[in-house]
């Protein structure tokens, strides 16, 4: 206890200081423990499918899984209809191994793009936000590099609903850092998700 009372208690001239501090403990929670994790979860749901049969018809409104690319980790979304979702992802950048969180409200446009003897491509379209947190400083402005911002993402998804409850998906995001310096960087991901 008197340990994580330490991290803090400590003042610092920085404004984004108590987001640096409070982020070195999440840095240094290996990306291995969410990918396992996420494998386990991902093997108990498969397996409650499997007991369930026949007799569930629709998958669930909860997914979960895993996103690859910048960021990497792992990946939710909790359909609020048919048109509508929460997205959210808790990552790691590529650059710099910095932790991130973001989250997105999305529009749907289920039957996007007809494909022949396979389910449709889904497009999504949507805003929301971000937040990077670092333990590390930019030597030359003195700045921490962690960063709160505004998103716009898009991309497309297909899912396996008549056989799996599981999607895959490919989204771009656009994104506006607002804090602590304006400035505008591009996400890009691929990802699977699984739904109870």
């Amino acid at each position: 206890m008197r340990r994580v009372t330490s991290l803090f208690s400590h003042s610092h001239n920085r404004p984004c200081y108590n987001l640096m501090v409070s982020s070195k403990v999440l840095l240094k929670f290996p990306i291995n423990f969410i990918v396992c994790a996420a494998l386990v979860l991902l093997d108990i749901g498969s397996a409650q499918y499997s007991r369930a049969g026949s007799a569930r018809s629709e998958p669930g409104n909860f997914g979960l899984g895993l996103i690859l690319g910048d960021p990497t980790g792992l990946s939710l979304n909790y359909e609020l209809g048919s048109k509508r979702s929460i997205d959210a992802a808790l990552a790691w950048t590529l650059s710099g191994n910095r932790f991130r969180i973001h989250a997105d409200h999305l529009w749907h446009i289920p039957n996007a793009i007809e494909l022949k003897n396979a389910n449709p491509l889904g497009y999504f379209y949507g805003v929301g936000g971000r937040i990077i947190l670092s333990n590390k400083v930019n030597d030359k402005s003195n700045n921490s590099y962690s960063a709160l911002g505004v998103r716009a993402s898009n991309g497309l998804r297909y899912r396996f609903f008549n056989a799996v409850p599981i999607e895959v998906f490919l989204e771009v995001a656009l994104n506006l850092n607002l804090v602590p310096a304006t400035d505008v960087d591009a996400d890009f991901a691929l990802g699977a998700r699984y739904y109870f």
